[in-house]
């Protein structure tokens, strides 16, 4: 009798020890830098708000055009759709011919999670695989 107690403690303790081994999607918190050609040195700040996440810009850098300023929310709404993969709001301005900011919307995007530190967003949150595609690394 005592055998079978000791065998199913173990075996309770087990697994309670291997279900808080598992892999939980990996946070979007932290600081992004962009380093494709398009947007190279601008840097984010990714925080959560309630049960989504917002990217707010924190340095522009010297490609990102478009009438984008720091404290610009640039990513809004971010919610988790599968492991790593997310999909939210991305901030799109429209200059006029003098360069003043005509009006701005937010366009659906699709963010995947890449590794701790690589995050890829790419525009037609409906499709993985296609739009056009930023590329951040995490700084912080």
């Amino acid at each position: 009798m005592e055998g079978k107690i000791a065998t199913i403690i173990v075996g309770i303790i087990l697994i309670l020890f291997l279900g808080g081994c598992q892999d939980d999607d990996i946070s979007l918190e932290g600081k992004w830098e962009r380093f494709d050609a398009a947007g190279a040195g601008a840097i984010l700040k990714v925080n959560r708000v309630g049960e989504t996440y917002r990217g707010t810009l924190v340095h522009v850098g010297p490609r990102l055009q478009g009438g984008f300023e720091s404290g610009d929310v640039k990513w809004r709404e971010i919610v988790s759709k599968t492991e790593n993969y997310y999909e939210g709001n991305d901030l799109i301005k429209f200059i006029d011919s003098t360069g003043r900011v005509e009006r701005y919307e937010y366009e659906e995007v699709y963010f995947e999670l890449v590794s701790f530190d690589i995050l890829k967003v790419r525009s037609f949150a409906e499709s993985k695989y296609t739009g056009s595609i930023q590329k951040w690394k995490r700084i912080q």
